[in-house]
């Protein structure tokens, strides 16, 4: 049996950010160079609580319907995930060339990785089956989940000597994408979401900063609700972070006394926040995200480009930085 990478608990994983200029004691964005991120986990975080909290409210104290947030509340994962289309997934044995034009083709920035059963340890531990609907024989097992910033991860490589870099692309895009797995601190864990999970439960566990999650259309996991490391079903549905924040978009009006609060009292802000300056090399930066665990990192202006070390993350609230951030969701 092949052993593949860690357990690692969600509560270990990075965030998604949106970046933001920002100084408490000037109102005009325009004019600051401080910085801060909008975290999408604190905001899930947020909405969760607070619609937890409003179930003890009593209704006399309540300045908004109760009716809608009523029914936001019963809305369950598999109501999410109804008219998503089929799984996008590569087998074990596509080379990471390949992975990448799948990934390219269906516009998605992490695939599931399917092996056959009985071989392979899933990522995390994670026993996650594909099995036949009727007769319930196992026909694939996702070993992992395998995401773009793994891909960039392993292109740039831990090589201090960047001068081979090019001849080596070739070499390194016909690996196994089963040797990927794991490169970055997300994919050492795969997870699924049971449909009867409510939405607010499914908030909580993206609040960790898990970004998406397999969902299984017919789960044979019996009064459990949920993420989950041991699953088998028919067919499977990606659900991510920006799924709920679209779902969330469209209940606007159920959200009210949460989305008429500012940045600051929902708490969504996060620092310290480190970036790279405008002169490093981008193999440097996805070095330098891979060892940060970062999903996200602002590019700022160098202070001096002849002596400053660009191969390395700087502290941004203490620079200036131009708005531009790299990411992987």
């Amino acid at each position: 049996m092949h052993s593949h990478v860690p357990t690692r608990s969600h509560h270990q994983l990075t965030h998604t950010y949106t970046i933001i200029p920002f100084n408490k004691h000037n109102p005009n964005p325009s004019n600051t160079t401080n910085v801060r991120y909008i975290s999408l986990n604190t905001i899930f975080k947020t909405h969760s609580t607070m619609q937890t909290t409003m179930m003890g409210v009593k209704r006399d104290n309540m300045h908004t319907n109760i009716e809608p947030q009523q029914h936001l509340r019963d809305k369950k994962v598999r109501d999410l995930v109804s008219d998503k289309r089929r799984l996008v997934e590569v087998p074990y044995t596509a080379t990471l060339a390949h992975t990448m034009n799948a990934l390219v083709a269906n516009q998605v920035v992490a695939v599931p990785v399917a092996a056959p059963p009985g071989h392979w340890i899933g990522a995390g531990g994670s026993m996650i089956m594909e099995s036949d609907k009727h007769t319930g024989a196992v026909r694939k097992h996702y070993i992992g989940m395998v995401t773009m910033l793994d891909v960039l991860a392993h292109i740039a490589g831990n090589s201090v000597d960047t001068s081979c870099e090019e001849t080596n692309l070739e070499e390194r895009m016909s690996v196994p994408v089963s040797s990927v797995i794991g490169h970055c601190l997300e994919s050492l864990s795969l997870w699924t979401l049971n449909p009867d999970t409510s939405i607010m439960d499914c908030m909580e566990v993206f609040s960790k900063g898990i970004h998406r999650a397999l969902v299984p259309l017919d789960s044979s996991m019996e009064n459990v609700a949920g993420v989950e490391l041991v699953e088998s079903a028919s067919s499977y549905r990606m659900l991510t972070q920006m799924d709920l924040i679209k779902f969330l978009k469209g209940h606007e009006s159920d959200l009210k006394h949460v989305n008429d609060r500012t940045i600051l009292e929902l708490g969504a802000l996060v620092e310290p926040i480190f970036g790279v300056t405008n002169h490093t090399k981008v193999i440097d930066a996805i070095k330098s995200m891979r060892a940060g665990s970062l999903n996200a990192i602002p590019i700022i202006e160098s202070i001096n480009p002849v002596t400053e070390d660009h191969s390395q993350l700087v502290n941004v609230n203490l620079r200036f930085y131009f708005c531009v951030i790299i990411v992987s969701m």
